[in-house]
């Protein structure tokens, strides 16, 4: 039941979509994996880096970043399927 409420959550869908927008992008040139890493080290990072010091307006949540995460899963191998069957390349 808590991962259906998270699910509906704004803040998760936006860190989703930011996820999916760069791992899709970035699979186009350089493949699935490199891009779902990548959004998934931007989406830990953003985490540790932005939101931990500044408390006053952000909150620290692993969920975040595992929107994140899960969002540029999704990303590169949408990005890595465009790039396979419409660009070529291997």
């Amino acid at each position: 039941m808590e991962l259906f409420k998270m699910i509906w959550q704004r803040d998760k869908q936006l860190h989703f979509a930011g996820g999916f927008l760069v791992a899709f992008l970035l699979a186009l040139v350089v493949g699935a994996f490199a891009a779902f890493a990548t959004a998934t080290l931007m989406g830990f990072l953003k985490e540790e880096l932005i939101d931990r010091p500044d408390p006053k307006h952000h909150t620290v949540d692993v969920r975040d970043a595992l929107a994140t995460s899960l969002g540029g899963l999704a990303g590169g191998l949408a990005g890595e399927w465009v790039r396979l069957t419409y660009i070529g390349g291997v």
